[in-house]
């Protein structure tokens, strides 16, 4: 098979796939910035990279494409490059591992809570507003202790634990003034470790996440990882996520609070599998690829 990997060329994620797949499949990378569409006539959209200047063969060569957490960049260039993928997967019968649609949805962290919360998943009081004096009202119905995140983001970059009003307010004000929505959450006490459910089809596996001393667990912020077992309970919730997003692959995001309830932080529907395969006994990278085979195969079937 041909499977294209949206990303960069140099990443770990490609070397993995193209160490998994060996001799037997044949790994692409594709660049966000090698992409290119147009309209020829009727029919389907014309699908480019720079690897061919036949852009119907170049697209209908390939029978999958993982995608891979997309580069900061512009509106402009965010909105081109979602609805291209969402043109694909419409009008072509390429597998693409998750679906834009899944994407988007995860990738508003908001969004993605509203999705999944209910039943068995529970998740953190929280807030989103445009005003600032809204937002700290909002402040003060979460006992003054919050969370203050990017709507849009990973990797525990740009979030902060607000206590004083002041703080708050001067914060708040100073995103008005850019333009950003103010998302806000309960902070919860979990004992500086959380945990990392990853989904891959009907397989969850676990890692822990420590960082002694501080409450932010991202391991690009200093945590250190260890392997973990997830529980019965914690493979209904991550399943259960992944299922109400409709992501075949997905990384939850799990932390205790003192009373021992499991509540789900995030999903993240283009998961990195690099920190997770490193206190694993299991090749994750070949879970992906069987996944996207076994997918593959399947879509292939007569109706």
């Amino acid at each position: 098979m041909r499977i294209g990997v949206l990303g960069s060329p140099t990443s770990w994620v490609f070397r993995e796939m193209e160490r998994v797949a060996a001799d037997v499949h044949d790994m692409v990378p594709i660049p966000f910035s090698q992409l290119s569409v147009g309209l020829d006539g009727p029919g389907t959209s014309l699908f480019c990279s720079n690897e061919s200047s036949e852009c119907r063969e170049w697209l209908d060569s390939l029978d999958a494409i993982l995608i891979r957490p997309m580069p900061l960049g512009s509106l402009q260039q965010v909105v081109f490059r979602m609805n291209l993928l969402q043109q694909i997967n419409q009008q072509h019968r390429v597998v693409v591992l998750n679906s834009p649609a899944t994407i988007e949805s995860s990738v508003d962290k908001y969004l993605c809570l509203e999705k999944i919360r209910g039943g068995k998943i529970e998740v953190p009081a929280t807030f989103l507003a445009e005003s600032a004096a809204t937002a700290l009202l909002h402040f003060r119905q979460l006992a003054m202790d919050a969370v203050i995140k990017p709507l849009f983001g990973s990797g525990g970059k740009g979030i902060e634990r607000v206590q004083e009003l002041a703080i708050a307010s001067k914060l708040f004000s100073q995103k008005v003034e850019n333009g950003e929505i103010i998302y806000q959450q309960q902070f919860i006490d979990h004992g500086d470790t959380d945990f990392r459910l990853l989904v891959i089809g009907d397989r969850v596996l676990g890692m822990q996440r420590t960082h002694p001393g501080h409450w932010i667990t991202n391991i690009q912020q200093g945590a250190i990882a260890s392997h973990h077992t997830p529980t019965p309970l914690e493979i209904e919730i991550a399943r259960l996520a992944a299922d109400r997003l409709g992501a075949q692959m997905a990384g939850v995001d799990l932390m205790y609070d003192r009373s021992g309830r499991p509540l789900v932080i995030e999903v993240n529907a283009c998961p990195g599998w690099q920190a997770i395969s490193n206190v694993s006994d299991t090749d994750i990278s070949a879970l992906v690829l069987d996944h996207l085979v076994t997918e593959v195969n399947r879509k292939q079937q007569p109706v």
